[in-house]
Formats: C-alpha cells, sequence, structure tokens
C-alpha cells in the first residue's frame, strides 16, 4: 500500500490518521475539542482492538517513533489516550474548557532536554 500512512498490518486504521496523527499535546486537544462525540467515539472504538499491538510495534524503537510511518502510529495511539477519557469516562467531548484552553499549552523541557 504506497500511500499509506501508518505501518503494514494497521490498515483498519488509516483511515483517522489523517485526523489524529498529531505531534503536540495541544493539537491532540484542540482536535478533541473540535470533534464530535460521536467522532471521538467512532475513533475510539475502531483503535482500540488495535492498541496493543500498536504499543507492541512501537516497544524498543526510538522516542519519537523511529520510521515516519511508525512516527503516525505513535501519535495515533497518543491520541487514542487523549480521547479514552472522552468515551470511557466524561461521556462528553469536554471539560472545564472555559479555564483550560488549547492555546494555554506550552512545551517546555527541562535543561536535558526531557
Amino acid at each position: 500500500m504506497p500511500d499509506a500512512l501508518l505501518p503494514q498490518g494497521f490498515e483498519a486504521l488509516e483511515e483517522f490518521a489523517e485526523r489524529w496523527t498529531l505531534a503536540t499535546e495541544a493539537e491532540r486537544f484542540r482536535a478533541r475539542l473540535e470533534a464530535s462525540l460521536e467522532e471521538i467515539r467512532r475513533f475510539y472504538d475502531a483503535s482500540l482492538p488495535h492498541m496493543d499491538r500498536a504499543l507492541t510495534h512501537l516497544a524498543g524503537r526510538p522516542p519519537d517513533g523511529g520510521d515516519e510511518r511508525s512516527r503516525r502510529l505513535l501519535y495515533l495511539a497518543m491520541a487514542f489516550m487523549d480521547v479514552s477519557r472522552v468515551v470511557e469516562v466524561w461521556q462528553q467531548v469536554d471539560v472545564r474548557t472555559d479555564c483550560l484552553t488549547p492555546d494555554r499549552f506550552h512545551c517546555s523541557t527541562t535543561p536535558d532536554g526531557i
């Protein structure tokens, strides 16, 4: 599959790759806020059966996922984890966005890059 965005074996998740392979927490937070509960639930339900295999695929790879397709799989898995509380706990797109807006997210690292 030459146009695949994700590694081989994850074809069932390709339809979600463009929408949910987001590198930063702020991007994932914004995507979660902009998505409907139905869209989030569809992504969650489709991804859940593949998460163990995705984490196995990513185990032992560099922290950024390594190759581009694996990196996208890493971002997709992170988005899945971000939306999981929407489906499993809140049953709504988000809570308290009045005081925690996406523009408040900023990436910071320690001096050693962690």
